[in-house]
């Protein structure tokens, strides 16, 4: 399948009945202010501690379903630079409430589902989210892990994959920010068809850009060849391992001999069934 045309299988799960029925601008100014006294002041009319933080929470899931209530009748509406600011404000910081992350992500991935990749609408989409430093700010959640989290991780890479393949600057934004690390190397170790899937896809894009601490072993691809029986899966390290030589890096981590791709890679591919 094309990675243009993948989908958040999670936003079909998300539950809309209790969402909101009031109008976007009215719980845009509403949530304005509550954030606002909140910053002033350090507490809420609801009350001091964790009681107070939880309803604060909960009040703002149920404006992030509203919104993709709204977003889903208007896909062009999260093109707005104040709401979107409002979106993003809670996941700059990198201790956001879990929930409130994955809402946000899946919320700021609809319009790709309804607005046509190649209409002036979804360019200025991408725009925006690019002058928010969209793709900066979801890194921040995928570098600092508490634990394995699969439905995270998932939203954010094809949020990212989705910029990527978009916008040039989205590939530079993403490289600095992971060039020098195992950002790769690390997701492609992930019990996870559909991560690896989408870091092989978004790995492909940025290749020509990363350098060669950032890229990950042949020995990593090869497992994911030689076991998986994902054709997608075996197509696309294939083609990473094709473009690591193509690049001609002096890396020994991403160095494959002809013996061993003939060895331990073809016998994989004739036995593929092509459909």
């Amino acid at each position: 399948h094309k990675p243009e045309n993948l989908v958040l299988p999670q936003i079909a799960k998300l539950s809309l009945d209790d969402a909101t029925k009031a109008s976007v601008d009215s719980n845009a100014t509403i949530k304005n202010a509550e954030i606002s006294k909140i910053e002033e002041t350090g507490s809420s009319d609801e009350g001091e501690g964790g009681d107070s933080d939880s309803q604060q929470e909960d009040e703002w899931l149920q404006f992030l379903d509203s919104q993709c209530e709204e977003t889903m009748l208007n896909p062009s509406c999260l093109v707005d630079a104040n709401l979107l600011e409002m979106i993003l404000m809670p996941i700059n910081d990198e201790n956001v409430n879990r929930e409130i992350l994955c809402r946000t992500v899946k919320l700021l991935s609809l319009p790709f589902i309804s607005l046509s990749t190649e209409s002036q609408e979804c360019d200025s989409y991408v725009g925006s989210l690019m002058d928010a430093n969209v793709p900066k700010i979801l890194l921040m959640h995928l570098k600092t892990p508490e634990e394995i989290d699969f439905e995270k991780t998932d939203v954010i890479l094809q949020l990212l994959l989705r910029l990527a393949l978009r916008h040039s600057k989205a590939c530079e934004d993403i490289t600095v920010e992971i060039n020098n690390n195992c950002f790769f190397q690390d997701l492609l170790q992930y019990e996870s068809d559909d991560i690896k899937d989408t870091s092989l896809c978004l790995l492909l894009k940025l290749l020509p850009h990363l350098n060669e601490d950032s890229l990950p072993d042949h020995e990593t691809l090869i497992e994911i060849i030689r076991k998986s029986d994902n054709s997608d899966l075996v197509e696309k390290s294939m083609l990473c391992m094709i473009q690591l030589q193509l690049k001609k890096t002096a890396n020994p981590r991403a160095d494959i001999s002809k013996q061993i791709f003939t060895d331990r890679c073809l016998p994989v591919l004739d036995n593929l069934t092509v459909t």
